[in-house]
């Protein structure tokens, strides 16, 4: 089997877990596509319709973005926890943000595009009065902090006082979502990337071997995300908090939760290296995994949450079920390395191919989602004979069905273009 580094262009990458074990852990992938597909769905599917139900409204809006921070987590530490990343925080941030900078600023570009157009539309329509040629230049100087990738941070803004600072204050505040609204979460996993080297060195000097101090630090971890949202909850008046929901740090804790459980997975495999454990007790790991999946959507939908709390609520129940799937595929690895396959439900699924396909490709779904919707709203009216640009607005299921294949499929050619200073080697992490 191929390595990470050896994977040939255009091929689906397997996930390997680092050193010498061959362990392949498809499930990931699918976990992606899962997560991502559900975003997508939250934002432009019509689910606030009056004929949908209210329990599937409830499941829609508690879409799992931080199980796809903890995978994040989980799978860059799984690619780097045995590799040296002692060549300093930028390297190993220009190998992460590589494969990115061309879906970046493609889908910022695009929107940009977009929006430029929309505002000689609205000069058109004003007769020449002035209006759409002012908020264009307005347009393209907020576009410079979406240049440098910085949005996310003027989000802090929230907490000054209102006037405080004057126009560059204001600017920033403006300026807090990119012009590609969903590329603030790419601006925040980049600096989780920064911080990576670092974490990974002090797990390395003082957890190795220590599956209870790394147990214990996950759950401190998750106690940090949840206390910011807990005081935004019950301050009186506490709206200036909302900028924690895109505040980079914020993620952080999330991300190092998904590197602790891959690495608590990785220090059990270890253990049980000398030994195979039971087929039986894999379907098991499997099973459990596939229940506390199947019980967050039970629960979401039936129970109603306090959107803000939840952001980080599940943090360590995404943890957990990661190192049951991951502990399915390592009890049935056999000493030659290769896994015995798990016909088991939802895992099943989740390690087919098709559905790795589409994983592998889910980080240029979320930036390329806003462009492609607007895009498909102008050509539903042009086909109406409504000609015109708009903006982003809720699609009905007959033509969100077709705009989510038409998204996946093109997100996937994107992803086939490696720019020229991309070392034409594909990593899934």
């Amino acid at each position: 089997m191929a390595s990470a580094e050896e994977a040939p262009k255009g091929e689906r990458t397997p996930l390997l877990a680092s050193g010498s074990s061959k362990q392949k852990l498809a499930f990931i992938e699918g976990l992606r596509f899962v997560a991502v597909g559900w975003i997508v769905v939250y934002h432009y599917a019509a689910w606030t319709d009056s004929s949908v139900p209210e329990a599937v409204k409830r499941l829609i809006t508690n879409f799992p973005l931080d199980l796809f921070t903890v995978v994040s987590g989980f799978v860059t530490h799984l690619a780097y926890a045995n590799k040296d990343t002692s060549g300093g925080t930028l390297q190993f941030l220009g190998g992460r943000v590589q494969k990115l900078v061309l879906i970046y600023y493609l889908s910022s570009l695009l929107c940009l595009g977009i929006k430029l157009t929309n505002h000689a539309v609205e000069e058109k329509e004003d007769g020449g009065g002035g209006h759409g040629s002012k908020r264009l230049v307005n347009d393209l100087i907020a576009f410079v902090p979406d240049i440098f990738g910085i949005n996310a941070w003027f989000s802090a803004t929230s907490l000054l006082p209102v006037g405080a600072g004057g126009a560059v204050v204001s600017y920033l505040a403006e300026t807090t979502m990119p012009t590609n609204a969903p590329l603030w979460y790419v601006q925040a996993l980049a600096f989780c990337w920064v911080l990576y080297p670092t974490f990974k060195g002090l797990v390395k000097e003082h957890c190795a071997e220590q599956m209870g101090r790394v147990a214990v630090i996950a759950v401190c971890m998750w106690l940090l995300s949840m206390l910011p949202l807990c005081v935004y909850a019950v301050y009186p008046g506490g709206s200036q908090f909302q900028f924690l929901k895109v505040f980079p740090p914020f993620l952080v804790p999330s991300f190092l939760v998904g590197a602790l459980a891959c690495e608590l997975h990785l220090q059990s495999q270890a253990l049980s290296a000398s030994s195979r454990p039971a087929v039986l007790s894999s379907q098991y790991a499997a099973i459990a995994a596939e229940l506390l999946f199947v019980g967050y959507c039970v629960v979401v939908a039936l129970v109603p949450l306090n959107g803000d709390l939840a952001l980080h609520l599940w943090t360590l129940f995404w943890a957990g079920m990661l190192l049951l799937f991951s502990a399915a595929v390592a009890a049935t690895e056999g000493y030659d390395g290769e896994a015995e396959q798990i016909q088991c439900g939802l895992k099943w699924v989740l390690d087919s191919e098709f559905l790795g396909l589409l994983g592998g490709v889910s980080l240029y779904v979320y930036a390329l989602q806003r462009p492609l919707s607007i895009l498909c709203h102008w050509c539903v009216d042009m086909t109406a004979g409504e000609p015109g640009w708009v903006h982003v607005q809720w699609m009905d299921w007959y033509i969100f069905v077709p705009f989510f294949i038409l998204l996946q499929a093109i997100a996937w050619l994107v992803m086939q273009v490696e720019p020229k200073w991309s070392t034409g080697k594909k990593t899934s992490d």
